[in-house]
Formats: C-alpha cells, sequence, structure tokens
C-alpha cells in the first residue's frame, strides 16, 4: 500500500519505524528534518526538498556560520599566501582568495544539507523496503549534490604556523585558541561549553575564563576534559 491509499500517512510515523528499527539520526539533523517536514503527508514531501534547502540555508546560525567561517578562512589563507614574502598580495590575489573560500564556504553549507537529505532517504527506503507502507515509485528524486560538493580542508596549517598565529593574540586568548586547535571545536561551540569549579562551585563559561570574567548562569555545567593541559583556570574571585 503506497501512499496514494493511505492519505493520513506522515513524515512522523516512517521516521518512528526508521529508529525503532535501529536507524540513527543525529540530534541536528533530526532538529532540521522534524521542523520542517512537521506533518507533512509522504506525497508532499517531493515538492518540498528544494525548498527545504532553501530553508535550511537560511536559517540565522548557518547564516552566522558562513560568515564567521569567510572571515576566518580568508585571514588564514592570506596569512599563508604572505609567508616568505615582503611584498604585500594584490587586489587580484585577494580577490582570488576570497572567491575561493567563498566557493569553499558554500560548498561545506550545501554537504552539511545534503546530509540531512540522505537521512530523508533513508527513511523513506526503509519505509518502503521493511514496513513496506509505500512503494518504491513513491521515493521523490533527491537533489543531492553528491561529488559535485568538495569542501575537504586542504593545506591545514603546521604547528610553527600555529605558533606565528599566536604570537600576534593577547596571551589572555592563547588558552581558549589552544583548546579550539587541538580539540577542533568551532568558536560556537566552544560557547556553549560550562564547566563547574571544584574550588569556587561557580559555572564557567571557557569564553568567559578567556577574559577574567565569571558567569553565574544557573544552566547545567558541562565539565571539560583535562582542562588543566590547556591551562585554563577559573578567575580569581574577590
Amino acid at each position: 500500500m503506497g501512499f496514494r491509499k493511505d492519505a493520513k500517512l506522515r513524515y512522523e510515523e516512517i521516521r518512528d519505524d526508521y529508529l525503532k528499527s535501529g536507524g540513527k539520526l543525529q540530534e541536528n539533523v533530526r532538529r532540521d528534518l522534524d521542523v520542517y517536514f512537521k506533518n507533512i503527508r509522504i506525497g508532499a514531501i517531493g515538492g518540498k526538498l528544494n525548498a527545504f534547502r532553501e530553508w535550511r540555508e537560511s536559517l540565522d546560525h548557518v547564516v552566522e556560520y558562513k560568515q564567521e567561517t569567510l572571515t576566518k578562512e580568508i585571514a588564514f589563507r592570506k596569512m599563508k599566501a604572505m609567508k616568505d614574502r615582503n611584498k604585500p598580495l594584490s587586489a587580484i590575489e585577494i580577490a582570488k582568495i576570497e572567491n575561493e573560500v567563498t566557493e569553499w564556504v558554500e560548498k561545506g553549507v550545501q554537504a552539511t544539507t545534503d546530509k540531512r537529505l540522505v537521512f530523508l532517504r533513508a527513511i523513506l527506503y526503509h519505509a518502503c523496503e521493511k514496513t513496506k507502507k509505500i512503494n518504491v515509485g513513491d521515493i521523490p528524486y533527491f537533489p543531492i549534490r553528491g561529488k559535485a560538493v568538495d569542501n575537504v580542508r586542504r593545506g591545514k596549517f603546521s604547528e610553527a604556523d600555529f605558533s606565528n598565529i599566536l604570537e600576534e593574540l593577547p596571551k589572555y586568548l592563547h588558552p581558549l585558541v589552544k583548546f579550539l586547535h587541538l580539540t577542533g571545536m568551532r568558536s560556537g561551540q566552544a560557547k556553549a561549553m560550562f564547566f563547574l569549579s571544584a574550588k569556587t562551585e561557580l559555572i564557567h563559561n571557557i569564553f568567559f575564563v578567556a577574559t577574567g570574567e565569571v558567569c553565574r548562569s544557573p544552566r547545567r555545567a558541562h565539565t571539560i576534559p583535562r582542562r588543566e593541559a590547556f591551562h585554563i583556570q577559573p578567575p580569581r574571585l574577590e
């Protein structure tokens, strides 16, 4: 029985079937799919896939991530281009870097949208092959960019490059930058991290610690494994 014989069949039902069978959905992937396809009829999903991409890639946090990544990646590539040269970059060279970074970031965002569409396709195939609630002809074409998307970072900076970056930054930011470098965490993720000081019993945000401020937020504390390795110390309380 396909969806055409069961107009009441909704996204949530086949999603739950997929999860109950042992299928996995990352929290952020499920959140996006659940919000956009909430209570949608299975027969209407195919007409919403391109609109889903536009919606997801225009979300505030995605746009913010794109801008933040653009700024950081352009600065990084300019620094790499200036290595072992005294002559400043020409306008043409700068424009080339900016264009390449813009394309790289856009492809990265497209890849994360593709990931959500891949999971949605897996949910539909499960409904077809396992629960038999839809037919294979009921599964729409998915506009997944696939091999056209290549957002793999190339030319990662060396430890010497990282040391040079630290020299250009205020010393009070060094623990934070080392933390981001060693964990590979994005700054936005680190902003959401808190840890509970055993000495002061106050909750500290890792960004606030770097700037010498204290956060008495009631939010649940998140421990930071081996934070002593990064020499992150709670600020002194008067």
